[in-house]
């Protein structure tokens, strides 16, 4: 499972390093432009096609215990695909898929 956050482009930034990338077609078939760790190759964040200027974060990566995100999730995606023993989150937006 990858737990994602959403946030504007303009109020995120890198403090150091210089991430690599790939892309990958996603399955709306547009641009998922995934970037990772050149030492670790850990996933940190993604930009969309599909989400034009916003960037998905790596929730993990997120430093000073940011990444509970409050407990506060707001939307599920592909939750055609979810494993039985894995049950809904509460008060989350649940979509089947990501368009």
């Amino acid at each position: 499972m990858m737990d994602r956050t959403v946030v504007p482009e303009e109020s995120f930034s890198i403090v150091r390093g210089s991430p690599k990338y790939c892309d990958v077609a996603g399955a709306s078939g547009k641009n998922n432009r995934h970037f990772f760790c050149p030492t670790c190759g850990s996933s940190l964040y993604t930009r969309l096609d599909l989400m034009q200027g916003k960037i998905a974060i790596k929730a993990g990566g997120l430093d000073n215990g940011l990444a509970s995100l409050g407990g506060k999730i707001g939307v599920e995606f592909y939750c055609k695909d979810r494993v039985a023993y894995l049950p809904a989150i509460h008060d989350a937006t649940q979509e089947p898929k990501f368009e």
